[in-house]
């Protein structure tokens, strides 16, 4: 890890004025927001393409809400394991 770009880099958005701090973070969310928008696409052209060749619908659920059941699933897991009274006792 390069700690002193990431600290360069903190310098520089602590050097901006407060307006320019806000656009820099919008253009962040909207990247963010772009960037999750064409992984959605892709996972659908993905779930097109097994469905055409599967002949069936593989998937009932949008994968956002796949995504939340699994990882309610695993914190429920880690919560059986002791995970949360191992570490934040």
């Amino acid at each position: 890890m390069n700690t002193a770009l990431v600290d360069a880099l903190v310098q520089a958005v602590l050097a901006l004025s407060s307006e320019e701090q806000i656009l820099f973070q919008r253009k962040i969310h909207h990247d963010r927001q772009k960037h999750w928008h064409e992984v959605s696409q892709q996972i659908d052209a993905w779930q097109a393409k097994i469905k055409a060749r599967q002949g069936a619908k593989l998937f009932d659920l949008p994968a956002e809400e796949i995504l939340d059941q699994m990882r309610e699933e695993r914190i429920e897991q880690l919560m059986q394991a002791g995970f949360s009274e191992r570490y934040y006792s």
